[in-house]
C-alpha cells in the first residue's frame, strides 16, 4: 500500500464524499485525529470522540457533538457519524484519507484541508 506523505495524525481532513448520498454544496465537515482523540466540525457543530489505530485499521467510538437539535443538515451529520462509527480500515493510497467498512467499501473520503 502506498501511503500519503501527509501525516494521518495532526492533519485536518475535509470531507469530500460520503458513500450514501451527495454532500450538499457549501456543507463543511472536517476530521482530525490526534493522541487517541477524534474531533472536527460537523454539519451541525463541533464533535469529538475516541479512536484507536495502527495506521491501517481504525475503531472510532464515544462520539459526541455540541450541535443543537435545530440543524438543517442533521441527516448529513447522522450519515457522517455513521460512517465514522462503521469504519474499520484506512486507505491513504490516493493522497486522501478514505474510511472503509468491514467489506472494503468506502464509507467516506477526506482531503487535506491545507491547515493544521
Amino acid at each position: 500500500e502506498l501511503v500519503s506523505a501527509t501525516p494521518l495524525e495532526g492533519t485536518t481532513w475535509r470531507l469530500g464524499r460520503l458513500a450514501r448520498g451527495a454532500i450538499p454544496p457549501g456543507s463543511l465537515a472536517t476530521l482530525r485525529l490526534q493522541d487517541d482523540e477524534v474531533d472536527g466540525e460537523g454539519p451541525c457543530g463541533s464533535y469529538s470522540g475516541r479512536y484507536v489505530t495502527d495506521g491501517v485499521f481504525i475503531t472510532i467510538s464515544e462520539m459526541t457533538t455540541d450541535g443543537g437539535d435545530r440543524c438543517d443538515e442533521r441527516s448529513l451529520e447522522r450519515r457522517l457519524f455513521g460512517a465514522l462509527r462503521q469504519a474499520v480500515r484506512l486507505d491513504r493510497s490516493r493522497g486522501e484519507l478514505a474510511l472503509l467498512d468491514v467489506g472494503g467499501a468506502v464509507l467516506a473520503r477526506f482531503e487535506t484541508s491545507g491547515g493544521p
